[in-house]
């Protein structure tokens, strides 16, 4: 509810992190997102934050390439990536106002594919952004990287954890609850062909610390028709 809401955004405990679920909250269960990518293995399954070196403020932890914010890859969680549902019509004015209405700093950026936005720039406890994935862009993902960002919240299953794609057939054989082992572990399995954009993101997992279990595989989803793949889930470590 919006009284346990604000503790997580102004309180003595409020952090980077409080903030991001914050707003990620919002986009899960008003908006209808499905939120995956870094902040869920990172954060809700591994609990892990990092920060850069304390020499450089937090101001300085935006860069901006062709308008477009980054933040300073010693952030762990570094941002939000949200899908935006087919069937469901998303205002990005009404998602300003709830902002407004919290009082969290917002930058809105677009591109063809997807929103972009910055908040807290201006925040004591740092920025953070958030990417906005337009549904036909969005129901096009379904070849994944690594098995470590198989994973997904939606809502009604905030307190679960949903896979993306089943892996729990030949020749992967990984489960849900192994993948949230492996991130305990900081391991990962790539599943698409290393090109060089897949070795630019292995060798970004591994300067984070990660380790790579086993050789480069190659999941192809099967046809929509065919597939038997049932919706996966299963409750967010308690450690989280």
């Amino acid at each position: 509810t919006p009284v346990d809401l604000w503790p997580r955004l102004r309180g003595p405990t409020a952090t980077r992190e409080t903030r991001m679920e914050v707003v990620a909250w919002i986009a899960v269960c008003i908006f209808h997102c499905k939120l995956e990518g870094g902040f869920v293995h990172d954060w809700v399954v591994a609990n892990q934050t990092a920060r850069p070196p304390i020499s450089i403020p937090p101001k300085q932890w935006v860069t901006r390439t062709n308008k477009i914010p980054c933040i300073d890859k010693g952030c762990i969680p570094s941002d939000l990536d949200c899908q935006l549902l087919i069937d469901r019509y998303f205002d990005i004015e009404h998602f300003l106002d709830e902002m407004h209405k919290y009082e969290i700093q917002t930058e809105v950026f677009r591109e063809n594919w997807r929103y972009i936005l910055l908040f807290d720039e201006d925040y004591p406890t740092g920025p953070f952004t958030m990417d906005l994935i337009e549904p036909h862009i969005a129901a096009t993902h379904d070849r994944i990287d690594f098995d470590v960002n198989n994973l997904y919240v939606m809502r009604g299953f905030c307190t679960d954890l949903g896979q993306r794609v089943n892996l729990s057939h030949q020749p992967f054989l990984i489960d849900l609850e192994q993948i949230v082992q492996k991130i305990k572990q900081k391991q990962f399995s790539i599943l698409r062909p290393l090109d060089d954009i897949m070795k630019f993101r292995r060798d970004k997992m591994i300067a984070r610390g990660w380790i790579q279990i086993g050789e480069e595989q190659n999941y192809i989803p099967p046809p929509k028709n065919k597939s038997k793949d049932k919706f996966v889930v299963t409750e967010v470590p308690k450690s989280s």
